[in-house]
């Protein structure tokens, strides 16, 4: 079964999350970056589907989540931070502090704006001041 042919970018398709979870990791990875978009709005119900899938990754999703925070979607980085980052166990979290950090010192008007930095300060392990 080939992942890419899930449409699964910006729909509610709950059915086709459970498909690409039982896929699992490596076999995902090629839409990896597509998965995580869609909890650009945590809203969505695919949202809630997938981020405990995304969490479970953990250290291996840290190129995707570092072209996340290179977007200027502040809102997409706020929920990667409060809902994938700051769940995954502590030694999966650590490999995420320098992100977090370079993150919390080059914020944008826009990060701001949508708190990031606020997602940054709630992390429950406290990353930023290790």
């Amino acid at each position: 079964m080939n992942p890419s042919s899930f449409n699964i970018s910006f729909t509610y398709s709950t059915d086709n999350a459970r498909l690409l979870i039982n896929l699992g990791y490596p076999a995902v990875s090629p839409v990896l970056l597509d998965i995580f978009a869609c909890i650009q709005d945590f809203n969505w119900p695919i949202a809630k589907e997938l981020t405990p899938f995304l969490i479970s990754l953990g250290r291996k999703s840290l190129d995707i989540v570092k072209n996340i925070f290179l977007t200027n979607d502040a809102v997409w980085k706020y929920w990667v931070i409060q809902e994938v980052i700051a769940r995954m166990q502590t030694s999966e979290l650590e490999q995420f502090i320098p992100l977090l950090q370079n993150l919390n010192e080059n914020l944008s008007a826009e990060d701001i704006k949508g708190e990031v930095h606020l997602a940054i300060e709630e992390d429950p392990y406290k990353t930023i001041r290790r």
